[in-house]
């Protein structure tokens, strides 16, 4: 018997389907239903794809074969490197590595010394095939009072790109925060705004007013008009496309009346709703599919698709068409009270891609040690993030605004001391990987990160967060010890890729945490609880109102209990093949429905 029917959910006519969903909002009393089966994939929609990892090392790795060298010629610049004249010295920068691209050089080198950086002339690096060696130098932001400026940007246009060896410091300390309202929240050191297989390396950013390093998702880039087309749903009708691009009836699915130049998007595209927080509130379900046409409409080809994932246009294709996979696609919201007249957009967002972002040190930055803001196919790896904050958010990384345009990161083997709010907290992103990190005060995943893997990590105290619409979570083989942690599943059904008919919630697989430590976890909380050759030592389970699942298989158990709280949705509870006890208390007893209990 499933759980769905344990727990009394059926499908039922639309008024109780209306009292439901309205029930799950408000008790969170639902389990999904393939939590029989955690490896069951319920729908094409509901696949995990994998995380796509950037090749290295890369073509800039080595720095010996960069062999036509530069020196900055600081005279012929007006350059200064005594920390004196920002404004001369940050133009004669720019103007020195432009120059460097006129001469043929692949290796830029600046002689030794401290910059001092104009705060309204950022340093621009845009090279291809080139390594800019700070040679051990400083470049330091001139003390400014504005709202928003950056000292160094790595910009659309570069492409095998390395920037090593030095030092980007801010000004936090001598900031003038009295003058303008608000000043200093984005006074930042280093940008990725865009890019092709770009490697950052052994760099020390400190003392920023802002963030150390942001990256950003290309919607706002140098690039100019990004976002080509409007969908609008007066271009939408009833149908979808044979498999040779000719219309076909199909109640089930919605396609494009008329199609769109695609050859606008320069060899790639993506559609996605790319506006506000993204998600999926128009167009449901995170696949579709696209047809190819030649300029006089002779058909190319039909293909499936994600929504937000870059892919390349087909060759010799100028229109496209859209087929989405429900049968209407409406300019309202899941809450009926957003209005649009267009679903989602075909772009080419340059964000930066293909980043190996590795032996950093990100140390006393005001606001962030790190902001991933966007990017794709990045490895974020063997840095180190310290004494970062305490100015909102106040972490040492926060994957914040780039949402659904942040993909496939692997953000591993990095340390995390003595940041002062928290050390790694994921607000959106899909298929990202976590793993081998050592952090001191925990790691917080929001619900509307789509696919996420967290293994091998060790947690030595603050809180651990594993949140998710979609149960494409992975957690396994880490330690926690003097921390907390909630495992908590959103059952509202909106913005998760699913398409679901109003009032059917989406059945997904649970978060089955495998082979992980415990020990002096004061709490763990949440949706349900679903461990498996785990160990655990003085930990406390709190089933509280929202809980309605506790499964251990091939568990250990030390000074180890579930206390269940007065109020809630009855709680199943399955153990098999666990050693030592678990002990089960409070007032909730009454709540707990065993399957099994040897």
């Amino acid at each position: 018997m499933s759980v769905l029917a344990l727990l009394g959910i059926a499908i039922v006519a639309a008024s109780a389907l209306q009292a439901q969903e309205k029930k799950a909002e408000e008790t969170l009393e639902w389990v999904p239903a393939a939590a029989q089966n955690n490896d069951q994939e319920i729908d094409p929609d509901a696949r995990r794809l994998d995380v796509v990892i950037t090749s290295t090392p890369k073509a800039t790795a080595d720095m010996s074969t960069f062999t036509r060298e530069y020196v900055i010629d600081l005279a012929r610049f007006s350059i200064t490197n005594t920390g004196k004249n920002p404004l001369a010295t940050a133009k004669g920068i720019n103007a020195a590595l432009q120059h460097a691209k006129t001469i043929g050089a692949n290796r830029i080198v600046f002689p030794r010394g401290t910059y001092l950086i104009s705060e309204t002339v950022p340093i621009v690096f845009d090279h291809t095939d080139t390594i800019v060696d700070l040679n051990g130098c400083t470049l330091q932001m001139n003390p400014n009072a504005l709202k928003k400026c950056h000292m160094a940007i790595i910009d659309d246009g570069a492409e095998n790109f390395r920037l090593t060896n030095g030092t980007l410091r801010g000004e936090r300390d001598k900031h003038d925060f009295k003058a303008t309202k608000g000043s200093g929240e984005w006074v930042d050191l280093l940008h990725v705004n865009g890019g092709r297989d770009i490697e950052v390396d052994h760099l020390l950013l400190t003392h920023a007013t802002g963030k150390g390093v942001r990256t950003l998702n290309g919607i706002s880039g140098k690039g100019g008009k990004q976002r080509y087309h409007y969908i609008h749903t007066k271009n939408l009708e009833s149908g979808g496309f044979a498999e040779n691009g000719t219309k076909v009836e199909a109640p089930e699915k919605t396609r494009t009346i008329n199609p769109y130049d695609i050859a606008k998007a320069n060899g790639q595209f993506e559609f996605g709703y790319t506006a506000g927080y993204m998600g999926f509130p128009y167009v449901k379900g995170r696949r579709y599919q696209a047809c190819f046409y030649a300029d006089d409409m002779t058909f190319i080809e039909k293909n499936d698709y994600i929504q937000y994932k870059k892919r390349p246009v087909p060759k010799g294709a100028k229109w496209i068409h859209l087929e989405f996979n429900q049968p209407e696609v409406l300019g309202v919201g899941s809450d009926g009270s957003v209005k649009n007249p267009y679903c989602g957009f075909i772009s080419n967002f340059r964000s930066p891609r293909g980043v190996h972002f590795h032996h950093n040190h990100m140390l006393k930055n005001r606001q962030l040690g790190m902001a991933v803001c966007g990017g794709q196919q990045w490895i974020i790896e063997n840095n180190v993030f310290e004494e970062n904050g305490p100015q909102a958010p106040g972490y040492g990384v926060d994957f914040e605004d780039g949402w659904l345009m942040t993909q496939d990161i692997v953000f591993r083997n990095n340390r995390f001391k003595n940041n002062i709010k928290g050390d790694f907290v994921v607000c959106g992103g899909s298929e990202l990987l976590v793993e081998g990190n050592e952090f001191e005060k925990g790691a917080y995943f929001w619900d509307a990160t789509l696919s996420y893997t967290f293994r091998k990590n060790k947690v030595m105290g603050g809180r651990v967060a594993f949140k998710t619409r979609t149960g494409h979570v992975t957690a396994e083989d880490n330690y926690y010890e003097n921390c907390t942690m909630l495992v908590r599943f959103d059952p509202r059904g909106f913005n998760n890729g699913f398409f679901r008919e109003k009032g059917v919630l989406p059945e997904t697989p649970p978060v089955r945490l495998r082979r992980e430590t415990l020990v002096n976890v004061r709490s763990v909380a949440g949706t349900y609880f679903d461990f498996a050759d785990s160990t655990m030592k003085h930990v406390v389970f709190h089933a509280g109102k929202e809980t309605q699942l506790a499964r251990f298989h091939d568990c250990v158990f030390e000074d180890t209990s579930v206390s269940y709280s007065a109020e809630g949705p009855a709680v199943i509870v399955e153990r098999s093949g666990c050693k030592g006890t678990l002990k089960e208390q409070g007032p909730g007893l009454k709540r707990r429905k065993s399957n099994q209990n040897p």
